[in-house]
């Protein structure tokens, strides 16, 4: 039995790859830096420097797509940070799970003088759907977003650009996330 238990997870490590640096252009439900760099004229490091992103292929038909910028720590450009992951091809049961641990995990890393103000009034298309802003010393810090659409799991986090009056979300990522359930991640 032990040497079953070990075999499925030498498959499993073996069977997972991940692509660093993939084309981002090619997966339309991403809302890049440079996307929002133009949409509200911020001055951001567009150079791909503060960019990362990333396929993983799990083997068993599941994927996530990862993109993240982080430039916090600058004097040169608007300090930003966006974060979107995409977990696609995982069962129903899973997506279900893993949103509520999203969420609460996220919610359960307030840190001191900080609190998430959940977000209800907005239209935001999935099968569940979760938006808080984040609020440090009174004042908006950032937001985060969960969607779930069937079996797909769409996260984001940002920081450095006012989310009080919900536009970012409105006018960038709602429209994408009506695709949600279109999206093919294959590498």
């Amino acid at each position: 039995m032990k040497k079953m238990f070990l075999l499925v997870l030498l498959f499993s490590i073996v069977a997972c790859e991940s692509t660093e640096e993939v084309d981002i252009s090619k997966y339309p439900i991403i809302t890049t830096a440079k996307e929002i760099s133009e949409a509200y004229d911020l001055k951001l490091d567009l150079s791909g420097n503060s960019e990362k992103s990333t396929l993983t292929d799990y083997g068993d038909g599941s994927y996530k797509l990862s993109y993240d910028y982080d430039l916090l720590d600058t004097d040169e450009y608007q300090p930003f940070f966006l974060s979107i992951e995409i977990d696609y091809g995982i069962n129903l049961l899973e997506a279900i799970r893993l949103f509520e641990a999203s969420k609460t995990g996220v919610l359960d890393t307030q840190g001191p003088n900080q609190e998430y103000r959940e977000v209800t009034d907005l239209d935001i298309p999935g099968s569940d759907a979760h938006y808080s802003i984040l609020y440090g010393d009174d004042k908006p810090k950032g937001a985060f977003l969960l969607v779930r659409q069937l079996h797909r799991i769409y996260y984001l986090m940002i920081a450095g650009v006012d989310m009080e009056d919900h536009l970012l979300i409105k006018e960038q990522i709602i429209p994408k996330l009506e695709n949600l359930h279109l999206e093919k991640f294959e590498g």
